[in-house]
């Protein structure tokens, strides 16, 4: 009996989640509207990239090899805000090239800043989930050991439970994302009896989708480093691939996300 038949479904039905599905729904969104994605994508990474650039704060100053650096408190508040603005943004526009099926240039001119906040609150909760776990992982890892088993065993399963509870909310995330398309903010027990029954899935496709991008930025860094001899132009367009890179690890989770919608919130 599966999770989902606690919450009164135990029969298989057409908004069953599949792996193949949920693997190639993404793709196939890119694919069917590609050159809009190509003009969206480019468009967000030249600006973001141009902007993180002339901050000095480029990719391979990360590295401590780019040429073109330097520290300014200022430059990476506001060079922060543009990439989180910019991540909204195209995640907003996205949204409009495969749901409401506008084009790129519709979709970049579209004034729609109210929606670009509310994204960007989605995807700020994104990281924080992320940013908890993180955090508690670490305090676990260096936390020093004391003869107190009582305190001990309470700092382990407060910490443990933290980690599994944001874990378990990421899972569901599809469900904050509902929120961008005017559901409910918190529908956690809309989605937790489909998501646990097919656990395997989604965990597997995101680091599937994970490895593959992974690869990508790596090969991306060792191309670009052995051409830094040739200057900013080199670093810039490193910045511009990671960006698209990037523009395309957001595409791909939105389409994991539609998909996701489309079978856990599709009227029965």
């Amino acid at each position: 009996m599966g999770f989902s038949s606690v919450f009164g479904r135990d029969k298989k039905t057409a908004n069953d989640i599949t792996f193949v599905e949920c693997l190639s729904y993404p793709v196939t969104s890119i694919v069917e509207n590609f050159k809009d994605f190509f003009i969206l994508s480019g468009v967000v990474s030249l600006v973001v990239s141009l902007v993180t650039f002339l901050s000095g704060r480029g990719f391979f100053c990360s590295l401590q090899i780019g040429s073109f650096c330097y520290h300014n408190g200022y430059m990476m508040i506001i060079s922060c805000l543009i990439n989180l603005y910019g991540m909204a943004f195209f995640i907003n526009r996205w949204q409009m090239v495969v749901n409401q099926k506008k084009r790129g240039l519709e979709a970049l001119c579209e004034k729609s800043f109210a929606k670009d906040m509310k994204a960007l609150g989605v995807l700020l909760l994104y990281f924080l989930f992320w940013g908890i776990i993180s955090g508690c992982a670490m305090a676990l890892k260096q936390r020093v050991v004391t003869e107190n088993v009582s305190l001990e065993l309470g700092y382990f399963v407060v910490f443990s439970g933290i980690i599994i509870f944001c874990l378990l909310l990421l899972l569901n995330f599809v469900g904050f994302y509902h929120y961008l398309h005017g559901g409910e903010f918190f529908t956690l027990h809309k989605t937790i009896g489909k998501s646990c029954d097919n656990l395997y899935t989604l965990v597997t496709v995101f680091f599937i989708y994970m490895l593959i991008f992974v690869f990508l930025l790596f090969r991306g860094e060792g191309f670009f480093r052995g051409y830094l001899e040739y200057g900013v132009i080199v670093e810039f367009l490193s910045e511009f691939y990671l960006y698209f890179i990037f523009c395309t690890i957001l595409s791909v989770f939105v389409g994991s996300f539609e998909y996701q919608e489309k079978k856990l919130f599709t009227a029965k």
